[in-house]
């Protein structure tokens, strides 16, 4: 199993028929999901997510490019997304439950602006 999805500017933020971070727009609304025939512009996000499954093991990663320089207000959530990084890191550690770490770092977006753009992989959440 070998899946990927490529997207650019605002076609990352469409969402898809299932409960997914992203979908994009597709190339047909037989196929609403995935890339598009957009071109990618300077300036702006590039979402790459991609998986392979082989013999039972799956990895699973997702990535985020820039040909330039990002607007600032998505600058600012990249900064945020890597305090919650820190955040994580800090805080693993043997004995905390999923669910702890996930509280911790759901109270911390929830004071920001930034909360309605918070997916996470927590309890009712994807």
């Amino acid at each position: 199993m070998t899946y990927a999805h490529v997207l650019s500017g605002g076609n990352g933020a469409i969402t898809s028929f299932l409960d997914s971070p992203h979908g994009g727009r597709g190339n047909t609304p037989a196929m609403a999901q995935g890339a598009s025939f957009r071109r990618i512009e300077r300036n702006e996000p590039i979402g790459i997510d991609y998986g392979v499954g082989i013999n039972g093991y799956v990895a699973d990663q997702f990535r985020t490019l820039v040909i330039g320089e990002l607007p600032d207000d998505l600058k600012r959530a990249h900064d945020f997304s890597l305090e919650i990084h820190s955040l994580f890191i800090k805080e693993a550690k043997p004995g905390i439950s999923c669910s702890d770490l996930y509280h911790l770092i759901s109270k911390k977006v929830q004071k920001t602006d930034l909360k309605e753009y918070f997916n996470g992989y927590g309890e009712g959440k994807v």
